[in-house]
């Protein structure tokens, strides 16, 4: 199913939301136009359009939980999967405000633009100009307060605008007011690692392969708290990852469970109890 992604598929601004009832959600709604298609088109191939199911992994994952949160999804599917998902990390489901300000600052910077809202110079645009400039490197103290926590490698993402997307999709799901359709949650084992081979371009002096002090350093980098460092090297023992993995593997295989857990497996836990309640 091919759809818009980066600033194409998801640019927000007040003016787009003003001109076409929604914002920021354009990759998605893409999908769902799709899944209309189904509906009206899939009886010719066989198919039969009340047993319709989604799947996604990793990035596809995240577009299911985002129809299973959207009313405008509702009765285009009757089964999901999601494998390596997410349902509230910020970084992929961004607030308006913040969303708003991250294309301010690229239609301004990178574009040329007066702002977000510049609709007309953006379209004009040449679509190449749209790509982050290589060499961004994202910096705690530096970075605007909008970034996600790994910009620049995925800075956009879904926009809850209240329409396409009314809320956090797990908020959703727990106020009961998701798409109500038998669902399948789990994550890969090795869904982070991935993300250890991006930390290199993200933080500075991290090797390619990671080793225990730099993974300290990274999680001190992203969360400037000595306190947190000390708690989640306490929940995952060193020695555990030096006895299966040998002393210099431990480094990235302690980096990667870490960002499995955190993108992934949490969020996951998290939908499945709420979809349980």
């Amino acid at each position: 199913m091919k759809y818009r992604l980066g600033p194409l598929g998801f640019w927000g601004s007040p003016a787009s939301f003003e001109e076409e009832g929604t914002t920021g959600n354009w990759g998605q709604l893409d999908q769902q136009q799709a899944l209309k298609w189904i509906q009206k088109n899939i009886a010719g191939f066989g198919g039969d359009k009340d047993r319709v199911m989604i799947f996604g992994e990793s990035a596809g994952a995240f577009s299911v939980m985002w129809h299973l949160a959207a009313p405008g999804s509702a009765g285009l599917f009757h089964a999901a999967i999601l494998e390596s998902g997410t349902s509230h990390t910020g970084a992929f489901f961004q607030q308006p405000d913040d969303a708003y300000k991250y294309y301010d600052w690229l239609a301004q910077e990178v574009l040329g633009c007066k702002d977000g809202n510049d609709l007309q110079c953006l379209r004009d645009a040449e679509a190449t100009k749209f790509t982050l400039p290589k060499g961004i490197r994202f910096d705690p103290e530096a970075a605007p307060d909008w970034a996600s926590p790994i910009f620049p490698i995925m800075p956009v993402g879904p926009v809850i605008d209240g329409v396409a997307l009314p809320d956090v999709p797990l908020e959703v799901v727990r106020a009961g007011k998701h798409n109500k359709v038998p669902t399948i949650a789990g994550v890969n084992h090795d869904e982070g690692t991935a993300f250890v081979l991006a930390l290199k371009a993200l933080v500075p002096n991290v090797p390619v392969i990671p080793t225990e002090k730099s993974v300290e350093d990274t999680i001190y980098y992203v969360l400037q708290d000595e306190a947190a460092v000390k708690e989640a090297m306490q929940l995952y023992p060193v020695d555990e990852y030096a006895s299966v993995y040998g002393k210099e593997n431990l480094g990235f295989e302690l980096a990667a469970e870490m960002i499995r857990d955190v993108i992934f497996h949490c969020p996951t836990m998290a939908l499945a109890e709420a979809l349980s309640d």
